[in-house]
């Protein structure tokens, strides 16, 4: 489902000026790049600490180019706190938009504390668009 999101994205902003439509992409605007489970939730927050994480909560993403595991590494806080990574399947593109300055905002898409597992938790990651 992202992979068709970002498609979708990518090609309406690729259609745009065939249609004569550049008008219609607002600077400042925000579109939806991606949506994932965090990795590694089960490692950096317990089954209770899911209690103090809401849907539509605001996340922050962090780079780590200096992580052992993956230099394309992106950690994810809620609240001051570390609750995972985004997946190695989906921060290659995201990498590449932070290190050009692209600002990205992240917020809580769900939260199923019955599914406590890697998929307990759902992020959704936005893209904002330059005012320029």
């Amino acid at each position: 489902m992202t992979s068709t999101l970002r498609r979708d994205f990518l090609k309406s902003l690729v259609a745009l000026p065939a249609l004569g439509a550049v008008g219609t992409v607002r600077a400042g605007a925000e579109y939806e790049l991606t949506e994932f489970p965090v990795a590694g939730l089960p490692y950096h927050v317990d089954e209770d600490g899911l209690s103090g994480i809401e849907p539509g909560d605001a996340l922050i993403l962090v780079r780590e180019p200096d992580n052992p595991h993956d230099a394309n590494a992106i950690r994810i806080e809620a609240a001051g706190r570390q609750v995972g990574y985004v997946p190695r399947s989906e921060n290659l593109p995201l990498v590449r938009l932070m290190d050009q300055g692209v600002e990205l905002r992240a917020r809580v898409k769900s939260v199923a504390p019955a599914e406590w597992s890697w998929h307990a938790v759902t992020v959704a990651v936005r893209m904002r668009l330059p005012v320029v």
